[in-house]
């Protein structure tokens, strides 16, 4: 990462930047005199102070669709992991301890997808080999994909009751902010499986951790409220899976998303 004093002075003169998870707040944003466009590395726009972009008219592209498939990799690969207690064998095996932990299978489970946007609906194709039942939730939905994957459009608490896994790709909103809370996760099924590798404030981490532990709910987190975190310090790690931010950032995305960031800074600016 870079600190702001070094941000501010390698953007001081830019027309065009390409900017990752730094703070990019209204401070910083006034000292980029001569800034017309923000290619942004990824989707999400949590740290990014558009309303102040949107007053000096700063053009923001993100790069959307870059990652999708890395993402959607990570989620199944998770999701076979924690339902087969996989991580949980190894756990053990790394202690020295053979115990045989058996596991389920992901064929024909429910699976819960709470944002059907790009990375949402590829998660959703890779589940169709296991025919899981699906179901999906989004402010706007995509009717003819629904018909075309089987996939069957629900509330989020329909998605919370029923599902045996339930994965979230939506953005940071005042609708999705804290959506698991102390309240919500009493709908969930005991052992069920929360996944998310979305934004790390959709899931009130600090509120629900005695109820996931108390109904054995499984957790595969790669994003958190603040970043770097210490999820070990709240859930066991034999039980649960985390990583450090990395679902979009494969070799292969990472590449598609730079060609993508100085291709649109190249068109702007041309």
């Amino acid at each position: 990462s870079i600190n702001k004093t070094r941000l501010i002075k390698k953007i001081k003169y830019a027309d065009g930047i390409i900017l990752g998870l730094q703070p990019f707040n209204k401070t910083i944003i006034n000292e980029a005199k001569k800034l017309k466009i923000i290619a942004k590395f990824g989707v999400g726009m949590d740290n990014v102070d558009i309303k102040e972009c949107r007053k000096r008219k700063i053009k923001i592209n993100r790069a959307v669709g870059c990652n999708s498939l890395s993402v959607a990799e990570v989620v199944i690969s998770n999701s076979i992991n924690l339902i087969r207690r996989i991580n949980e064998n190894h756990y053990l095996m790394t202690k020295g301890i053979w115990k045989q932990i058996n596991g389920n299978d992901l064929y024909e489970k429910k699976f819960g997808i709470i944002g059907l946007g790009k990375i949402g609906k590829e998660v959703a194709k890779r589940l169709l080999p296991f025919k899981c039942k699906i179901y999906a939730n989004d402010i706007k939905i995509d009717q003819n994909f629904c018909k075309r994957y089987k996939i069957i459009k629900s509330s989020k608490n329909e998605i919370f009751k029923n599902c045996d896994i339930i994965s979230f790709h939506t953005p940071l909103t005042s609708l999705t902010e804290n959506m698991i809370n102390n309240k919500s996760i009493d709908l969930l099924k005991r052992n069920s499986i929360l996944i998310n590798t979305a934004r790390g404030k959709i899931i009130d981490l600090k509120k629900i951790n005695k109820k996931i532990k108390k109904k054995k709910i499984k957790l595969y987190l790669d994003v958190y409220p603040e970043e770097p975190f210490k999820p070990s310090k709240m859930f066991d790690p034999s039980k649960n899976i985390f990583s450090s931010h990395i679902t979009g950032t494969s070799l292969e995305a990472i590449e598609r998303i730079g060609m993508k960031n100085i291709s649109d800074l190249y068109n702007f600016l041309k």
